[in-house]
């Protein structure tokens, strides 16, 4: 990968450092343990009125996933507003906390967290089958 840097001189093109990359992986870290969807489908915009979603209102995340909102802002491990779920199944990666701060209280395996626009009121179609394979193969 390359990480462009602005320079005085311009757009200057550059490997990552030791540094960079070190940085890099705790992010992922961090994502990985809220239980991030960092596939290239989790860009895709489910739910457009993201302002109407409120604690408590049962949803499924990426769609598929049921479960029921327990907190919504912002948080220390991404930018923006998230939303953390209560999965109705041990199929989520967290307790409700990540890196060591809690957002909200679940079971473990039960806690999960989205941007608010992947979130739907309704399950998508095929949502029985993609839940049948996280049964099975994990998140």
């Amino acid at each position: 990968a390359v990480v462009s840097t602005q320079s005085t001189w311009g757009v200057e093109n550059r490997r990552p450092s030791a540094v960079d990359n070190l940085i890099m992986e705790e992010q992922k870290r961090r994502l990985s343990e809220a239980g991030v969807n960092r596939r290239p489908s989790a860009a895709h915009i489910l739910t457009e009125d993201t302002d109407s979603f409120i604690i408590g209102q049962s949803v499924y995340v990426d769609g598929v996933k049921p479960g029921r909102i327990q907190f919504i802002g912002e948080t220390k491990f991404g930018p923006g507003e998230w939303a953390g779920v209560f999965l109705d199944e041990p199929i989520g990666k967290n307790d409700g906390s990540v890196m060591s701060t809690r957002y909200f209280t679940c079971e473990p395996r039960h806690g999960v967290f989205s941007r608010l626009y992947r979130l739907t009121r309704e399950p998508i179609e095929g949502a029985d089958e993609i839940l049948n394979q996280c049964r099975r193969f994990g998140y």
